[in-house]
């Protein structure tokens, strides 16, 4: 999703990975039914939203 997010066509995504524009397509089309995505920029959003690191509270620091 990461590729996707800046930008990149299927076709790069897959010159880079070294996989198949097919595979690419199965994968983005995958993890947008994951994250409930109706498009691919609401994928690309909604998962970048998910991996921000979470700030964690040590105990007796506030």
């Amino acid at each position: 999703m990461k590729l996707a997010a800046i930008g990149r066509t299927n076709a790069e995504i897959a010159r880079e990975l070294f996989i198949s524009v097919g595979m690419v397509k199965t994968h983005l089309v995958s993890v947008q039914a994951t994250l409930d995505a109706r498009h691919r920029a609401a994928g690309a959003g909604e998962a970048a939203v998910r991996q921000r690191p979470r700030r964690s509270v040590v105990h007796g620091n506030r």
